[in-house]
């Protein structure tokens, strides 16, 4: 039996906690991260492999750094640990291959279209893109 009645419900929550994140990132300008945030995890949601919950700070994770905000994967998971009480950590995989949603087409395609800047895409993913040529 699901938690929530509605998918409504379901998507409220994690809209909330993106909510949440951003405002522990940057209090500044938390409404326009989680706005971006939440419509990456959106787009993804039915194809990452992870959590809703890990998903949302991946979304945080990516759209902060994005903006300019140094977000650290410690921090996220500092913040994890006092919104939720107990630790996620962002950007981690899952997956025996090390498939990373955020590096796939539709997962560079998904946050293109939010941050709508594939220049910056591909500045915020260096480190994620290894050796790879653009």
């Amino acid at each position: 039996m699901s938690k929530w009645a509605t998918l409504d419900e379901y998507l409220l929550e994690h809209e909330t906690l993106i909510k949440s994140i951003c405002q522990m990132v940057d209090t500044g300008d938390s409404e326009a991260l989680s706005d971006m945030a939440y419509e990456i995890w959106l787009k993804t949601r039915g194809k990452v492999n992870r959590s809703p919950i890990t998903h949302c700070f991946d979304c945080v994770y990516i759209v902060a750094n994005c903006a300019g905000k140094k977000t650290s994967i410690g921090l996220l998971t500092s913040i994890s640990a006092t919104l939720l009480g107990r630790r996620v950590k962002a950007m981690d995989s899952n997956s025996p291959d090390d498939f990373r949603w955020f590096m796939s087409d539709w997962g560079k395609d998904a946050i293109v279209s939010v941050i709508d800047d594939e220049n910056l895409y591909f500045d915020c993913m260096v480190w994620w893109r290894g050796d790879e040529e653009e």
